[in-house]
């Protein structure tokens, strides 16, 4: 799975979690105000079983959550690594 393909995923799964038609994904997520603390903690949940990787208390960073190039970024370097 390539990063685009990560970004792709990411971005239906926020898409159903906050039920939107479109999705802007330059949006600062945290920041933007799209998602809170709750929906992070939701959205690792969905990543890590769509990816087969776990995601560490170390990982929840405001720079790894902050766009979903960002989080792409995250679960490559999670799939790389084996998880």
């Amino acid at each position: 799975m390539d990063l685009i393909e990560i970004k792709s995923a990411i971005i239906e799964i926020i898409k159903r979690m906050k039920e939107l038609s479109e999705f802007d994904e330059s949006i600062k997520l945290i920041e933007g105000g799209l998602i809170d603390s709750f929906d992070v903690m939701n959205l690792v949940t969905k990543l890590q079983n769509k990816f087969n990787v776990s995601v560490d208390g170390e990982d929840l960073t405001s720079e790894n959550f902050m766009k979903v190039d960002d989080i792409a970024e995250l679960i490559l370097r999670k799939l790389v690594n084996n998880g």
